[in-house]
């Protein structure tokens, strides 16, 4: 299972009596190169959202992760400001934060209070999405649901 405690790319194990499994049809894509974020079911495209990226020296870590929650950023404050209007955390870690930063190391897809970055390179590594993108999200992702970021 993919876990927010194990390193980037790293596995951990459960005992199979601790869990349930259950299939989840739908998976994510980011393609860097493309700045898109594919929302596939079965395999087949269903949605595409542009994205913002992380910018050169703190760029977005390709690898697989899990979406782990679904946050509300609030109506203002330093979170919404942040992070626009909603956040889906993820099981990955940003291993180049910029000189100075204090927002932690992980990863997620959240919206932005700036629809301008969206498509270019300006993020510490996280995705950046439309709010209006990144709702509809909220209102579709399960939580396990994979993310892959390719370039």
């Amino acid at each position: 299972m993919r876990a927010l405690q194990r390193p980037n790319g790293k596995l951990g194990w459960l005992p199979a009596d601790a869990v349930r499994l259950e299939p989840i049809r739908m998976t994510l894509v980011a393609d860097l190169s493309e700045r898109e974020l594919s929302v596939r079911i079965d395999g087949k495209v269903r949605r595409r959202f542009g994205i913002g990226i992380g910018r050169p020296g703190s760029t977005t870590p390709l690898g697989r992760y899990g979406v782990t929650d679904r946050l509300r950023a609030g109506r203002s404050g330093a979170a919404r400001a942040a992070y626009g209007c909603c956040v889906l955390p993820l099981t990955g870690h940003q291993p180049n934060p910029p000189p100075g930063w204090k927002g932690g190391t992980r990863l997620a897809i959240h919206g932005t209070p700036g629809p301008g970055s969206v498509g270019r390179a300006v993020s510490s590594g996280c995705l950046r999405m439309d709010n209006r993108d990144v709702r509809r999200l909220m209102a579709s992702v399960p939580l396990g649901t994979t993310l892959t970021v390719r370039r």
